[in-house]
């Protein structure tokens, strides 16, 4: 049997106080928020002051493949850069920048920010 228009808005509005206690309160347990998928078609905002959390264990992740597209502070979306060469050549070597520059490298692969 078809929902009632009635019962259909009153679902909606329940889902709609749900998000908003998710988004803006933390009022949900850990196991109220693991067990719903929410999907934000309109964006979202974090009343001031508040975290997102993460998992502990084996961790969260933004972005789940390197063709998504992420971006910080207002700036436009891009998909995961390639990677950045290591410095080689050149008239003088300096070992100690390499290094430093190699570990840089290191620290935004892993991170995820360069391939």
């Amino acid at each position: 049997m078809d929902k009632s228009v009635e019962q259909q808005i009153a679902e909606l509005e329940g889902a709609l106080e749900q998000l908003k206690r998710i988004v803006f309160k933390g009022e949900l347990s850990d196991r109220e928020v693991k067990s719903k998928l929410v999907v934000l078609n309109a964006g979202a905002r974090l009343a001031d002051g508040r975290h997102i959390a993460t998992g502990k264990t084996t961790g969260s992740s933004f972005g789940s493949a390197t063709t998504d597209k992420i971006s910080f502070y207002g700036k436009p979306s891009i998909t995961q850069p390639g990677a950045i060469a290591s410095p080689a050549g050149g008239a003088t070597v300096d070992s100690e920048a390499r290094t430093a520059i190699d570990a840089i490298r290191l620290a935004l692969k892993n991170l995820g920010a360069t391939a």
